[in-house]
């Protein structure tokens, strides 16, 4: 009986702990998970479905951004956009994980300037979206085992 109520108690504490957002930080990056069953205010991509990132998923997609952005001139709605791979670590991010039709990873990464100090202080309680005219406020989708960037948005401007 010990056993059960043990097991039970350990269920339910993971089961909650799971819903929660989770920080996340590693070499130059600090953010929010955001989990399956926590509900955001973007729209979900066309044949894809949540799923809860783990901290070796977002490492793997941190690495990605980082090789691959500086190949990238980005150029959304008609005007070019350059971000640095070495500007990154200037940017709080918050992460939603999906999974395509053909079940490959894909992480959707929100990057907001660490200078927008009061957008900051809510990055663990909704996902920050913001409009304006510069790179202070950025989205990107990042396909891991196919080291993708893709659907790059500034200030929800796409």
């Amino acid at each position: 009986m010990k056993r059960t109520l043990f097991l039970l108690f350990l269920f339910i504490s993971f089961y909650g702990y799971a819903q929660e957002v989770l920080y996340v930080n590693g070499r130059g990056y600090e953010g929010y998970i955001y989990p399956v069953r926590q509900n955001v205010r973007i729209s979900t991509p066309d044949g894809m479905r949540r799923y809860t990132p783990t901290a070796s998923d977002i490492a793997l997609a941190e690495r990605i951004l980082s090789k691959k952005i500086d190949d990238h001139m980005l150029t959304p709605h008609g005007y070019t956009v350059e971000v640095k791979s070495s500007a990154l670590e200037n940017y709080y991010r918050q992460y939603v994980g999906y999974l395509n039709s053909n079940d490959e990873k894909v992480i959707w990464i929100n990057l907001i300037h660490k200078n927008l100090k009061d957008v900051t202080k809510g990055l663990a309680k909704d996902i920050v979206l913001l409009h304006g005219n510069d790179t202070d406020f950025w989205n990107i989708l990042v396909n891991i085992p196919k080291e993708k960037l893709s659907d790059f948005k500034v200030n929800q401007v796409d």
